[in-house]
């Protein structure tokens, strides 16, 4: 679909630059798109995240964003993945991203 050909321009678009407001468009599809989509999406996410960060905090809060969105639809391995980053955090980070998980669970 014209969607899904747009996500993937996005997604070849990305760069240090403009990380922020390129991810904030991945993640308002991800929100929109089928849930058999949701996977793919989130590898993407992580992907971007992984390589363009602009800082930890950022990163966290990306990636809780996007595991509060997904659910069950992101893999096992990008739920992996954002629980060791999040656990090799500074104790600060840690804290934070803990609070904001328990305020998602409570939403």
């Amino acid at each position: 679909t014209i969607r899904q050909r747009a996500l993937e321009l996005i997604y070849h678009l990305v760069n240090k630059d403009n990380v922020e407001s390129l991810t904030a468009e991945l993640l308002n599809y991800l929100v929109l798109c089928p849930r058999e989509h949701r996977g793919d999406i989130c590898a993407r996410v992580l992907r971007v995240v992984d390589k363009f960060s602009p800082n930890d905090r950022w990163r966290v809060d990306t990636l809780i964003t996007m595991l509060t969105i997904a659910g069950r639809e992101s893999s096992r391995n990008v739920q992996s993945s954002s629980i060791i980053y999040i656990s090799r955090s500074s104790e600060d980070l840690r804290a934070y991203a803990t609070h904001k998980l328990l305020k998602a669970i409570r939403d």
